[in-house]
């Protein structure tokens, strides 16, 4: 049986200049995302049952898999190898 896939996620906090970052580079490469707010508790907890924990945003949801901003961000700047190579092994 074949597993539905699951869309792009981009978990964001108000005035997070690294998650408007994320998003422009998405958009700008044509990806399609959902954006959900850390700042909700609902998107929080669901986030906790999932076993995510994160100290900073934004964190990239793909299908199964979550990214977060360590892994994103190299410095202040966005790691776009490590992105792509993310996103071509989750079939993007």
């Amino acid at each position: 049986m074949e597993r539905k896939k699951r869309g792009l996620r981009v978990y964001t906090t108000p005035k997070c200049s690294r998650c408007r970052q994320l998003k422009r580079w998405l958009k700008a490469r044509g990806y399609e995302f959902e954006e959900l707010d850390l700042s909700n508790t609902e998107v929080l907890a669901d986030l906790i049952m999932k076993d995510v924990y994160a100290a900073s945003s934004p964190i990239l949801g793909v299908e199964d898999r979550f990214i977060l901003a360590q892994d994103l961000f190299e410095g202040g700047r966005l790691n776009e190898k490590f992105l792509l190579e993310a996103l071509k092994a989750c079939g993007r």
